[in-house]
């Protein structure tokens, strides 16, 4: 038996959308193994926290600086 050195490649089968021609190729997708389907959770957590982690940077900045402004309005109105 001969073994191929290729990934095996897992079917989606979609509904066909029509085409000009009124055939659409089914897509094949690579079958992740486990560690990179872990990986891939990983990496998935981690941009979430680093997407909250620039969120709370960027209320805190806009939060000092709308103080400041207001501190500034302050000064000129007295």
């Amino acid at each position: 038996m001969v073994t191929s050195k290729r990934p095996r490649q897992i079917r989606i089968f979609k509904r066909p959308k029509s085409d000009a021609l009124g055939v659409v190729p089914i897509r094949t997708v690579p079958r992740l193994n486990e560690r990179e389907l872990k990986r891939d959770r990983e990496n998935v957590v981690n941009d979430w926290i680093d997407e909250r982690r620039r969120n709370e940077l960027a209320e805190n900045l806009y939060s000092q600086a709308a103080i400041v402004a207001w501190r500034e309005d302050r000064s000129e109105t007295d």
